[in-house]
Parts: structure tokens; C-alpha cells; sequence
């Protein structure tokens, strides 16, 4: 019995290699849960053509929008496990969906890759505002507790639950003013309808550059290269990093070497100088975390926002 068994572990061990020799025999599907043309389709598609060199398979963006990215993640969970249908994870967002409504998935549902890009937060307020600094700005707004607004890009948007974590840790009382989107709210600033705003980086380049924004901080872990005399949140004294980040996923059940394959193959991409080129005029910078890091990030996002979406949808 002891040696049929063992028989039969080997003939597993040799299938599982055979299988991962041969993957990937045919073209990767990746979904992307957004329109064609938006920016989680530029950067996939600017992916899928750097990773020729390295894939000898193509990548193949299949869109699949809908009900603010659900469709195309409830698609990822629930697809076959052989490696063939992967896509990509745009976080806080795939996470806090559940938390907001009901949804064809769990967060449990994804077996987490390789992150590829990371768009740090920012406070940022329009050229003539009177606050010069984030200093400023905070000393205003504990003056008139209140009063200030902040606007963001929607009710339960990351940008929308930084500022509550942010108000939260500096004990503070602001207004945010969610909108349908990140360019209505982006407009509000520039018109003065809010105090300030939440923008990411790869946003408020464009309008820094035109000098129509300030920046008075960023809720990253260290200085941005973008603007490297504006501090961080941290350096002032408050946790708070947010940020859009996209990687790559697949469904859960997804083989350990297939897995491996795809990240060690998708790295050598990144890290390739077209890739880099080409994400460098987009504006986003590139941010790789592996296979444990992406995974060990996504949950301590799940800790950090995960109860704020809680108790905001129990109000």
C-alpha cells in the first residue's frame, strides 16, 4: 500500500511539472473589467505587447465593463483555473465593492499574481487657494471644524475613504463631496466649489505642470518622484497611503507553477525597457510587489478600509 503510494504522489509530482513545461500552449485571455480606451485598458494593452518578448503566447485583452468593474471580476473568479483566463485587479476598488453591495464574488475568489502600477492619492487644492501648504491647511481646518470640502470621485471610492481615514486619525471634521467620477470632482476644485480635492498622481501632474494645482500631500509610503518637495501624509505625523494599484490575478484554484510562470514572465516585462518607456508617458508609475507581497498589500488594504466601508454603508 506504502509504495503505491508513492507510486502515485511521483506520477503527481511528474504531472504537475509536465503541466508547467508545457503552459502556456495556447493564447492567455486577460480580462480587463473596464471600456476599451480608459486607462486599466491602455496600461493592459501596453502589458500585453511589451510581454511578446517574453510570453510566447499572446496576451489577449478581452474587455468586459459593467456596474463599476464587477462584471469583469465576477467573470475572473469565476474562470477555468488552467492559467488561460487571467485579468486584471484594480485595487481599492475590486475590494470594496462587496462592501458597498451584493456581487458575484468574494475577495477570496483570487489568487493574486504581480502588481503592476501604483497610483499614489493626493490632497491637492487649486493654484489661488490660500493654503500654500498642507501645514495651512490643516491649521484652517481645525480653526472652522466643519466647514472645509474636500471633493472625491464618488461614495465609497478609495479617494473617498482616504479622507475619511485621514479625518479620523488627525481628529478632524471636514466635508467630503463625492462626485460621479474623478473628473467632475477634479473640476469642482479647479472652480472653486470645494476647499481641496483628492486627485491622484498621475492626475495631478498634467494640472500641476499647467500650474491650475498645489499639491500639498501625498498618501504614498515615501516622497513621489512627480513631486519631490511635497510630502508625505506619514511625514506629517498621519498613516494614511492610498492608492490606485493594478496587477494581475487569476481565480483562486490556479496552479503554484502556473502562477510562478506568469509572474516571473510578466517581472521580466515590467522590468524590460519598453514597458518602461511606454508607462513613463502615461504618467503612472510602475510598482512591482510579487506573488506574497501583492497578496499580503491587497489584505492590508481589506484591514485598513474594510471596516470604513462597513460602517459607512451601515449609516
Amino acid at each position: 500500500m506504502k509504495k503505491l503510494l508513492l507510486i502515485f504522489v511521483g506520477l503527481l509530482i511528474f504531472s504537475v511539472n509536465v503541466y508547467a513545461s508545457d503552459y502556456p500552449s495556447k493564447p492567455i485571455e486577460v480580462i480587463v473589467a473596464y471600456s476599451a480606451g480608459g486607462g486599466t485598458d491602455v496600461g493592459a494593452r501596453i502589458l500585453a505587447k511589451a510581454a511578446r518578448k517574453y510570453i510566447p503566447q499572446p496576451l489577449v485583452i478581452v474587455n468586459r465593463p459593467g456596474a463599476g468593474g464587477e462584471i469583469g471580476f465576477t467573470a475572473l473568479s469565476k474562470a477555468k483555473t488552467d492559467g488561460y483566463t487571467i485579468g486584471f485587479i484594480n485595487q481599492p476598488t475590486t475590494l470594496s465593492l462587496p462592501y458597498r453591495r451584493k456581487v458575484g464574488y468574494k475577495n477570496s475568489d483570487f489568487r493574486y499574481i504581480i502588481n503592476i502600477v501604483e497610483d499614489p492619492g493626493t490632497l491637492s487644492v487649486r493654484s489661488e487657494s490660500p493654503y500654500k501648504t498642507f501645514d495651512d491647511f490643516i491649521k484652517a481646518v481645525k480653526d472652522k471644524p466643519g466647514v472645509f470640502t474636500i471633493s472625491n470621485a464618488g461614495v465609497g471610492s478609495d479617494a473617498h475613504m482616504s479622507i475619511l481615514d485621514f479625518a479620523k486619525k488627525a481628529n478632524i471634521s471636514v466635508i467630503p463631496v463625492p462626485f460621479k467620477g474623478a473628473a467632475p470632482a477634479r473640476t469642482a476644485a479647479l472652480g472653486g466649489h470645494v476647499d481641496a480635492v483628492v486627485m491622484k498622481v498621475g492626475e495631478a501632474k498634467t494640472y500641476v505642470q499647467s500650474k491650475q494645482v498645489r499639491v500639498l500631500a501625498v498618501m504614498a509610503n515615501e516622497r513621489v518622484h512627480e513631486f519631490p518637495d511635497v510630502p508625505t501624509f506619514k511625514e506629517k505625523g498621519f498613516n494614511v497611503v492610498m492608492a490606485s494599484s493594478r496587477g494581475i490575478a487569476g481565480p483562486i484554484g490556479i496552479a503554484d507553477s502556473v502562477a510562478q510562470y506568469l509572474h516571473d514572465k510578466l517581472k521580466q516585462t515590467i522590468e524590460g525597457p519598453e514597458f518602461i518607456a511606454a508607462m513613463k508617458k502615461t504618467g503612472i508609475a510602475i510598482k512591482y510587489m510579487g506573488l506574497g507581497d501583492y497578496e499580503k498589500y491587497c489584505e492590508q488594504l481589506d484591514k485598513t478600509f474594510g471596516p470604513l466601508w462597513a460602517e459607512m454603508k451601515g449609516k
